[in-house]
């Protein structure tokens, strides 16, 4: 079979994020910072980390870099959802 189980559970963490945040964005949500920081912490767990992960599991990259990675992500995913939630 072509997708292994770690791959799986990647999967469902994606489509489960995606989701939500297709949820949030149809039925609408209180625009304030918080919720945009809530969103981009969810973006940055469902679609960097779950993608990245790969890395430090199969091709044996050391997991300080995919802390380093992972953390720049993240600061990039809230400044980006504060900035939008003010914009709005």
């Amino acid at each position: 079979m072509w997708v292994n189980e770690s791959h799986l559970e990647c999967y469902f963490t994606t489509y489960f994020v995606i989701k939500s945040i297709v949820f949030l964005c149809q039925f609408g949500f209180e625009v304030a910072v918080a919720s945009g920081l809530q969103l981009g912490f969810w973006m940055w767990l469902g679609l960097i980390v779950t993608t990245h992960v790969n890395g430090v599991l199969y091709e044996k990259r050391p997991f300080a870099l995919f802390a380093i990675n992972m953390g720049h992500y993240l600061v990039s995913l809230l400044a980006a959802g504060a900035i939008l939630a003010l914009w709005r």
